[in-house]
């Protein structure tokens, strides 16, 4: 993930992801999140995936196009802010639509506004009633004031009997809190380590 710091771009986009200190951009300055306790967010985020996959099976190579993709309309509200800047957030799904079509595991649509659920194939199976539960449910989400996930609380809880019953589901949609961590880390732009000015670059691995 690369990111530039530039006046009117990014860091209104960096805003947006739920607050940044107030700085002045003719000298370097150290970005930070800045959120007070009580602030309720609210996001709409889009998640799109294609994978190509080889699988052998008795011998013989069989080749599928797998194909992901959802929308999710959240609420974070901050429940608790430290005096060294870490929040806690419980967050919220709203709304949730998605789209899937895994090869043999066959193909799902999921709207969780529709009385309808889909599960005549395997991935209908697994995925409807992991998407059922994550929709409406709450945990706690932990983030650093650069923005870093450093601990998920309640996720794993959440969905385990789920994923106990249907192991697939675990695949698609983690099944502890660590596979968590990584996942709700999308969600938030890790800022630099060091000041920065406009123009400047920096990287974060992903």
């Amino acid at each position: 993930m690369l990111l530039r710091l530039i006046r009117s771009t990014v860091i209104v986009a960096v805003i947006c992801c739920f607050g940044l200190a107030s700085v002045q951009a003719d000298e370097p300055v150290l970005l930070k999140y800045k959120v007070a306790k009580g602030d309720t967010l609210h996001y709409k985020s889009t998640q799109s995936m294609k994978q190509a996959q080889s699988l052998m099976v008795n011998g013989m190579t069989i080749k599928q196009d797998n194909n992901l993709s959802q929308e999710v309309f959240q609420t974070r509200v901050a429940e608790e802010v430290g005096s060294d800047g870490k929040v806690t957030f419980r967050l919220k799904a709203d709304r949730r639509k998605a789209t899937a079509e895994f090869g043999a595991y066959g193909k799902v649509e999921f709207d969780s506004r529709s009385t309808e659920r889909d599960t005549s194939s395997a991935i209908g199976s697994a995925l409807t009633p992991l998407l059922e539960r994550l929709t409406g449910s709450d945990y706690e989400v932990f983030v650093d004031p650069r923005g870093k996930v450093t601990e998920v609380k309640g996720y794993a809880e959440l969905i385990a009997d789920i994923v106990k019953a249907n192991p697939l589901a675990g695949q698609f949609g983690g099944s502890d809190n660590s596979s968590a961590v990584m996942n709700e880390q999308e969600g938030f732009v890790v800022l630099s380590e060091k000041p920065v000015s406009v123009g400047d670059e920096w990287e974060v691995p992903f």
